[in-house]
C-alpha cells in the first residue's frame, strides 16, 4: 500500500466540512453540554465553543477530586445551577479519558439530573491510545443522534390523533437541501421536513418525537431510527450514502411504501444518465482517484466509477473499508492492479505545520455545510463537483 496521493490529481467528492461529537451535540436546542474533566482533557471542547457560545460550561475538578470520586456531588451541583439559572431544557454530561480508567458509574448522577425536570444523558469521549481503534480517532461512546433519540424517547410527547404529516432527516449535521429531489417530492405531498437544525427551541424539537416517518442519512443514526421504531413507532428508511442508481430506486420505493405516496424517478434517471455520458466524453482516460476524506464509500465510489466507464487511478482509504466490505471485494477482484493508498491519521495530519495554520485546520474541522443531499441529487452534485475540479485542473487554477 503506498502511503499517499499525487498532488494535482482528479479527486471525486463533494466539498463539505467536517464536524465533531461537540458541535453536534450543541445542535440540540436549549440543551446545555456539561464538559467534566481535567482541563488537559476539556481543552478539546474549547474549540467547539467559538461557533456555540452559551451551550458548553466546563467543570474542571483537580486531581485529587478525580482520585477520591468527590468530583460527583460537583457535577450535580453544576447541573442544577444550568437548569436554575440559565434554563437548560436538557443536560448532556460528557466526559472524558479518566473515567475510562476509573470507571464511574453515571446513572445515579443521571438520575438526580433528571429529578430537576429535565432529561439527561451521558457521553463519554476517550482519546487515550490504548483504547483507540486502528483509525486513531477518538472513541465517542454514543452520537448525536442516539441522545437526540434519547431524548425523544424520555420526553416524547403524547401521540396525536392524525398521522403527522412530518418527516424527520437523522444523521447529517445540515438540513436537507430545498433543491434536494426528495424534498421536492415530499413538500409536494404536503410534508414538512424535520431536521434538528432547524428547530428553534426544545419544544419543536420534541416534535420530531411524533412524525411519520424518519429518513436516515447517515450510517451513526441507524441505531436510533431504530430504536425510536421500537419505542415511539416511528417507521425509518436507510438512505445513507450509495451512487447506485438501483440502490437510490429502492429508498424511494422503501419512502412510497412506509408513506403511501408516490415517488416517479424516471426522469431523475434519465438526467442522471445524460450526465455521465456527458462527463465521462469530457474526462476522457484522465485517472481519478478516491479518497476517504472526500467520500463516505470510497470502494463503493470507485466501483461505480469503474462501472460507468471512468478510469481510476488509486483509491485511498483505511478507515472507513470495513464498513463496505462487498465493494472492496469487488475492486480487488476485478481491479487487483489499482493502486491503494493509505489514509493519515488525524493525530498525524499537521502535524509539521505551524501553529496559525493548524488552529485554521482545527476550525475548519467544526464547520459543516449548510444544506445536505440526497438520492440523485446528491449523485448528480458528485458528477458536478467532479466535473469542475477537472476544468480547475485543466486551466491550471
Amino acid at each position: 500500500m503506498t502511503s499517499r496521493l499525487p498532488q494535482n490529481a482528479l479527486r471525486i467528492g463533494l466539498p463539505a466540512g467536517r464536524s465533531g461529537i461537540m458541535s453536534a451535540l450543541a445542535l440540540i436546542p436549549e440543551c446545555c453540554i456539561l464538559f467534566v474533566g481535567p482541563a488537559a482533557c476539556t481543552r478539546h471542547g474549547l474549540l467547539a465553543m467559538l461557533y456555540a457560545k452559551r451551550k458548553y460550561a466546563h467543570l474542571c475538578p483537580d486531581e485529587t477530586d478525580i482520585t477520591m470520586g468527590t468530583y460527583i456531588p460537583l457535577i450535580a451541583e453544576a447541573a442544577e445551577l444550568l437548569v436554575r439559572k440559565d434554563g437548560a431544557k436538557a443536560i448532556v454530561l460528557v466526559t472524558c479519558c479518566q473515567n475510562a480508567l476509573i470507571g464511574t458509574d453515571f446513572t445515579m448522577i443521571l438520575a438526580a439530573i433528571e429529578k430537576l425536570g429535565v432529561p439527561a444523558a451521558h457521553v463519554e469521549i476517550n482519546r487515550l491510545d490504548m483504547f483507540r481503534p486502528a483509525n486513531g480517532r477518538p472513541v465517542v461512546s454514543a452520537t448525536m443522534s442516539e441522545i437526540a433519540g434519547l431524548f425523544w424517547r424520555k420526553a416524547a410527547l403524547p401521540p396525536t390523533a392524525a398521522s403527522p404529516k412530518a418527516v424527520n432527516f437523522l444523521g447529517s449535521m445540515s438540513p436537507l437541501s430545498p433543491g434536494n429531489d426528495v424534498a421536492s417530492i415530499l413538500e409536494a405531498e404536503g410534508y414538512s421536513l424535520r431536521h434538528v437544525s432547524a428547530c428553534r427551541d426544545f419544544s419543536a424539537f420534541l416534535e420530531m418525537s411524533r412524525s411519520a416517518l424518519n429518513i436516515v442519512t447517515e450510517t451513526e443514526a441507524l441505531s436510533a431510527a431504530r430504536q425510536m421504531e421500537s419505542a415511539l413507532g416511528i417507521p425509518w428508511v436507510d438512505m445513507t450514502f450509495t451512487l447506485l442508481a438501483d440502490k437510490v430506486e429502492e429508498q424511494y420505493a422503501l419512502i412510497s411504501d412506509r408513506l403511501n405516496i408516490p415517488m416517479d424517478c424516471r426522469g431523475l434517471r434519465e438526467q442522471l444518465n445524460g450526465k455521465i455520458r456527458r462527463l465521462r466524453k469530457l474526462i476522457g482516460p484522465t485517472p481519478i482517484f478516491v479518497e476517504e476524506s472526500r467520500i463516505p464509500a470510497p470502494y463503493a465510489a470507485a466501483r461505480f466509477l469503474l462501472e460507468n466507464g471512468f478510469q481510476i487511478g488509486g483509491i485511498q482509504a483505511n478507515r472507513l473499508s470495513a464498513r463496505e466490505p462487498e465493494a472492496k471485494a469487488w475492486i480487488q477482484e476485478h481491479w487487483p492492479h489499482i493502486p491503494l493508498y493509505s489514509a493519515p491519521l488525524p493525530n498525524q495530519a499537521g502535524s509539521s505545520s505551524s501553529s496559525g495554520s493548524r488552529f485554521g485546520q482545527l476550525r475548519h474541522q467544526y464547520r459543516h455545510p449548510p444544506e445536505s443531499y440526497l438520492g440523485y441529487t446528491r449523485i448528480i452534485m458528485v458528477l458536478e463537483n467532479l466535473e469542475e475540479q477537472y476544468r480547475q485542473m485543466r486551466s491550471g487554477a
